[in-house]
């Protein structure tokens, strides 16, 4: 079973488009990694993957279902752990997780 499902992915701003249509699958046991030089789209991705932006158009899946309509679901079973590291302290993985599931209300 796949756990996430992307396809046809695409966000436009305007006239320029920093997404375009990419399709892929993430099944259980895989991981996945965004590479790619500074403007390729990784982040833009991410944020359409945790609804931090919508996609122009494609559909996005977990789980097989539809993130659109089950977001919320979703959301409490996803996790996003980043190395951006402007924060103003350094977390531990556990006090990450456990810093953004108060940020999101999650148990």
């Amino acid at each position: 079973m796949d756990i996430l499902g992307v396809k046809n992915l695409t966000k436009k701003f305007q006239q320029f488009t920093a997404v375009d249509n990419i399709s892929f699958n993430l099944r259980e046991g895989e991981i996945l990694g965004f590479l790619g030089p500074n403007g390729a789209g990784k982040t833009t991705t991410i944020q359409m993957l945790l609804g931090v932006l919508i996609p122009t158009s494609g559909e996005v899946n977990y789980f097989s279902k539809n993130f659109q309509n089950h977001r919320e679901e979703i959301l409490e079973q996803v996790n996003f752990s980043s190395t951006y590291t402007n924060l103003p302290w350094n977390l531990t993985v556990k006090e990450n997780l456990n810093f953004m599931s108060c940020l999101y209300n999650i148990k």
